[in-house]
């Protein structure tokens, strides 16, 4: 009778985990049920991850944006690089880079998930959201400095092109520098130059 209990409970948690695919109906509740269901709640979380519906998928992904674990990282980072949706790439990149919502950051290889996503998915909202988990990522990695290095060199689109810009300059001092001094040569050219 435990054991069936047990699985009526998990069936349960599986149905709330599914409401989260709905972002403004159930999900406030199913999000609140879940977190008090603790380990149990985090299994049917694990389990959604690989639900056939997409906005489900997003909605568990989200839902690890304030309780992921250690445990959970590398499902999220399967996510982040796999899933056929953008939009739960996207959501499983933010999770993973949102250290300061979780009882306890991630300890997992952040970096290099972040820097496989900027170099490698096709889609440019994706590589953005983790183009800016690397201007927060904390301390500075070679790994992030290089592939910023390399996205500056190839990226057309401008604003993907500003954030890296703007992340080289939290991740290679030298490059910041560099920029600093650059701008700073600009601005004394430009007061010299007389005003027409």
């Amino acid at each position: 009778m435990s054991a069936e209990s047990d699985h009526g409970s998990a069936r349960e948690l599986q149905e709330l985990a599914v409401q989260l695919g709905d972002r403004w109906g159930m999900a406030p509740e199913a999000e609140r049920s879940l977190e008090r269901a603790g380990q149990a709640g985090a299994d049917a979380i694990l389990w959604g991850l690989s639900h056939p519906d997409a906005r489900v998928r997003r909605g568990c992904a989200g839902y690890l944006d304030h309780h992921a674990t250690d445990a959970c990282f590398p499902q999220i980072r399967w996510l982040a690089l796999h899933d056929p949706a953008a939009k739960v790439r996207r959501e499983a990149v933010h999770s993973a880079t949102c250290q300061q919502c979780k009882p306890t950051p991630l300890t997992g290889d952040l970096v290099g998930l972040l820097v496989q996503v900027a170099l490698e998915d096709p889609s440019r909202r994706v590589r953005s959201e983790a183009i800016a988990g690397l201007l927060h990522s904390r301390p500075p990695d070679a790994r992030a400095a290089a592939a910023l290095e390399h996205i500056l060199r190839t990226e057309t689109n401008t604003r993907l092109h500003s954030q890296a810009h703007q992340a080289l300059k939290h991740q290679d001092p030298a490059y910041r520098a560099r920029v600093d001094e650059q701008a700073r040569q600009r601005g004394i050219a430009a007061a010299r130059t007389p005003k027409a």
